[in-house]
């Protein structure tokens, strides 16, 4: 529950920015400096108030850009797959920032690239795109990284997984680190 202060009853009513009739002992704040306060409520997580220019008033609303979800793994010698971000909050524009570095080296060998794969928010359709592309394993530091922008839609995942790994054990496993992020950026 929220910070709350009960106060003494009022003598006189609060007009303005606050708004209390006499003997109220709860006050509503239906202003900011003169600009009208929304009365709806947050209908997601992480909403705070923000000012809608289209209404002229605060409301309910994401602070943009807002990191919604990250995966940070280490020590992987074989193709990976996981959720990046479950259950999007809103249909909106997300930027997903993918870096795979190579750690343990080997004579043979790659590390993998990275597929995304969402919900297309205008088409319904399941897209899979690759954001990096496999790449030498043979020196620690080797690394691959990208940026893309995908428009997914509400109540949907945002998926990635790793494709084109190559080790071979008689050679010595290839190790990589894999960070990804995901970033809302339009609602």
């Amino acid at each position: 529950m929220g910070n709350r202060q009960v106060w003494p009853s009022s003598l006189f009513p609060l007009r303005g920015d606050l708004s209390a009739e006499a003997g109220a002992t709860t006050v509503k704040v239906t202003g900011i400096q003169g600009v009208p306060v929304s009365n709806v409520a947050p209908t997601t997580t992480n909403q705070t108030l923000v000012f809608n220019s289209v209404t002229n008033q605060y409301a309910p609303g994401i602070l943009l850009p807002e990191l919604v979800a990250s995966v940070d793994l280490t020590r992987l010698h074989a193709n990976a797959s996981g959720t990046l971000y479950a259950n999007a909050a809103v249909s909106g524009q997300y930027d997903i920032g993918a870096y795979v570095v190579c750690t343990q080296s080997s004579s043979v060998g790659d590390i993998p690239g990275i597929l995304i794969t969402w919900t297309d928010a205008d088409t319904g359709v399941v897209i899979t795109n690759e954001i990096t592309s496999p790449t030498d394993g043979t020196v620690v530091g080797n690394y691959n990284s990208g940026l893309m922008r995908v428009s997914a839609e509400i109540a949907t995942n945002i998926n990635w997984s790793t494709t084109g790994y190559v080790g071979y054990v008689a050679y010595g496993d290839v190790f990589y680190s894999l960070h990804l992020s995901c970033v809302l950026v339009s609602v």
